[in-house]
């Protein structure tokens, strides 16, 4: 076997882990807050009994892109920091990964995927986010679980929940977990979610100390929108491209933020007037070759982006994607776009759980006498951006905006 390198652990979660292990619950339940590094080193902890004993052990989490950008990579990246991955080992196409002394690890979404949910048993199930789970998925789940189960969640929801009418129980250990724990954490990162201590109390205790806080001021408040399967969507509606649009949000890299693109449908039933948001893209660290590469498939939809970033938009078309147009910003551009979808009846895909997260924590701003304004606070809004942009778009095409620049227009000199 592979010399296992040493690798650095954070000491309030790992150790917890253990002494719940050691006092025999059957479930671990980790609350944390907002890059708390819970996943990572639960992680760490589940190699390390796949490296000690043969175990099956499945990890598990709403939708597949998601899983794939967290837990899946976080499971690499380890792997490699240990010095044991080997790719000869890895089914990708499955999303198993076999250990040399026949430990399996596997990885899979629930969404859409009952027989996998009730499918066969395992030694360990670890629920990441688990708070996008419906509690019948983990239920089926655990109770097919032969050794223990161990699920984290951020605390971003109401008293209705699941999790919080589970918690405490018997045979479980319920431990939190906040950004302070976590010493690798950049300093930008830091000051972020410090800095909802000063402009929204709630989130701070969501996201900064991890406790349950019911977030006042939303701009969507919880009555005007609800979440459903992409396969309820009238298939008259997904299959129209008339009645369908995409917005795109551009990530910053220099801050961290994530690329998002919303795939939106527009309908008018019985009088009302109906939005579905299904998230198709939600990921940090991208180029315009990549984002043209991963909406390639959508050349046939129209795609709103910011027109703030001309050059963006052209570098996406040379790479090859098709329909991309610029949305104007103009004064009291973000409150008319917020107040144009509010008059629509909401739906969110459940797969969509970035945009989900937006919809739970995206909150007016207060002024100095603690009154809310009509002015949002800028966070938790790149999925909620895009979707605005395409909600925003009827009004962008009779401005007559131009979808494709010029080298002069764009003020380039080669």
């Amino acid at each position: 076997m592979a010399e296992v390198k040493r690798i650095d652990i954070i000491g309030n979660i790992y150790n917890n882990i253990l002494k719940g292990l050691s006092e025999n619950n059957k479930l671990i339940a980790l609350q944390g807050s907002a890059r708390s590094g819970k996943t990572y080193n639960v992680m760490i902890f589940l190699i390390q009994c796949c490296i000690s004993k043969k175990v099956l052990v499945s990890v598990v989490r709403l939708a597949l892109p998601s899983l794939k950008r967290s837990v899946f990579r976080d499971f690499i990246e380890i792997m490699c920091n240990m010095g044991l991955y080997e790719p000869k080992r890895i089914n990708k196409t499955e999303m198993t990964y076999t250990f040399e002394n026949g430990s399996v690890m596997e990885f899979f979404a629930t969404a859409d995927n009952e027989q996998k949910v009730r499918g066969p048993s395992r030694d360990i199930l670890f629920c990441n986010e688990a708070n996008e789970l419906s509690e019948w998925e983990f239920n089926q789940m655990k109770m097919r679980t032969r050794l223990f189960t161990i699920m984290d969640f951020n605390p971003s929801f109401t008293e209705e929940h699941w999790i919080f009418k589970r918690l405490p129980a018997e045979d479980t250990y319920h431990f939190i977990s906040t950004f302070k724990d976590n010493p690798f954490l950049t300093d930008a990162i830091r000051d972020e979610i410090m800095s909802y201590k000063y402009t929204n109390p709630a989130l701070w205790r969501i996201f900064g100390e991890g406790q349950f806080a019911i977030v006042e001021g939303l701009v969507f408040p919880k009555e005007n929108w609800d979440t459903c399967k992409f396969e309820e969507i009238p298939i008259d509606i997904t299959s129209d491209i008339r009645k369908q649009r995409i917005g795109l949000d551009i990530g910053y890299s220099g801050r961290g933020d994530p690329t998002a693109a919303i795939r939106c449908f527009y309908a008018k039933i019985g009088g009302v007037q109906h939005l579905w948001l299904h998230e198709v893209l939600y990921e940090r660290g991208l180029n315009e070759q990549q984002v043209a590469k991963r909406l390639a498939c959508y050349n046939d939809i129209p795609k709103y982006v910011d027109s703030a970033n001309p050059l963006y938009i052209q570098n996406l078309e040379d790479n090859g994607l098709l329909n991309v147009r610029p949305v104007k910003k103009y004064a009291n551009s973000v409150v008319e776009g917020l107040q144009k979808m509010q008059g629509y009846k909401i739906h969110i895909t459940k797969t969509s759980v970035n945009l989900i997260k937006e919809f739970n924590n995206y909150c007016w701003m207060k002024d100095r006498h603690d009154q809310f304004t009509n002015m949002p606070i800028d966070k938790f809004n790149h999925g909620i951006d895009a979707a605005r942009y395409a909600t925003m778009s009827d009004r962008s095409a009779q401005s007559g905006l131009k979808s494709h620049y010029s080298k002069s227009e764009l003020k380039l000199n080669f």
